[in-house]
């Protein structure tokens, strides 16, 4: 699909809307293991889930952070997701 300029460049400014959250929120450490997360990333949630930090139900649709990490024993990937109002308020340097 070919984007005709004043498109492109419509959707590159809408692009940058939630760009404050993003460097704050993403730099939030979860686990304080030592380890990197082996993804860390905004994502659209596909079903229901928990807010890892608040235990708030994140509904279908909702635009989260997830981060995927090794468990301790290495055999599993675990995944938590941080809801909206979490994720506003990390990014207002306030404790979630």
């Amino acid at each position: 699909m070919t984007w005709s300029p004043e498109m492109s460049e419509a959707r590159r400014a809408r692009r940058g809307q939630m760009d404050w959250l993003n460097d704050p929120v993403l730099s939030y450490k979860l686990v304080c293991d030592g380890k990197d997360p082996l993804t860390n990333r905004f994502v659209v949630a596909r079903k229901n889930h928990l807010c890892s930090i608040c235990w708030g139900p994140i509904d279908k649709g909702e635009r989260i952070r997830a981060e995927s990490r090794r468990s301790a024993d290495g055999k599993r990937i675990e995944t938590r997701r941080v809801c909206r109002v979490c994720c506003e308020a990390i990014a207002r340097g306030e404790q979630p």
